[in-house]
């Protein structure tokens, strides 16, 4: 457990993330392997590994893990279309707000001109909502990055739809360098 620990914090040292992740994932399950042990007495070593591995779950969540993915190769950006400038200021107003707190969204970008519908799977088969191919680019560091999510508008019920808007993850909504040029 001690050699995946300090190989953590040597690449992280070195900014090498993707070995920061790989080493962490051996650590956390060296740790629970020593958690199950029966023979195991908590004592300092124990609270010590504790502390060290919830700090480096923080670190995994607000640093690592975005910092691997965008050492990745660059992507190329996907087709996008125009769906009017109302329709773009609102979902930028929503991406701002509904992700806010873990990243800031420089644009959004439509991946699709068609919206699809969802209805219920039962008789009257009212229309629930309607979505559309959207991706989110961030700008971090000198880097673009893309994230793919669906852009959701809630109907009325009646036919119509209503100003709340939302966004649901897609298959590939971590992210990863693009080749983007505002």
């Amino acid at each position: 457990m001690a050699r995946y620990y300090n190989n953590v914090t040597r690449f992280e040292e070195e900014k090498n993330y993707q070995q920061v992740i790989y080493n962490f994932y051996l650590f956390e399950t060296a740790l629970y392997f020593w958690q199950q042990n029966e023979k195991r007495v908590p004592d300092e070593t124990y609270d010590y590994v504790r502390e060290e591995y919830e700090k480096f779950l923080v670190l995994y969540d607000k640093k690592w893990k975005n910092a691997a993915m965008a050492a990745g190769p660059a992507v190329d950006m996907p087709k996008t279309y125009d769906m009017g400038a109302d329709l773009a200021k609102k979902a930028l107003t929503q991406a701002q707000s509904q992700f806010g707190g873990s990243f800031k969204v420089d644009k959004v970008v439509f991946t699709s001109n068609k919206w699809t519908e969802y209805k219920e799977q039962k008789y009257p088969y009212r229309v629930m909502h309607r979505s559309i191919d959207a991706a989110l680019l961030t700008k971090e560091g000198d880097k673009w990055l893309i994230r793919h999510y669906y852009f959701k508008q809630a109907s009325d019920q009646k036919g119509g739809w209503t100003q709340n808007y939302g966004f649901e993850a897609g298959g590939n909504y971590n992210p990863k360098p693009v080749n983007y040029k505002p």
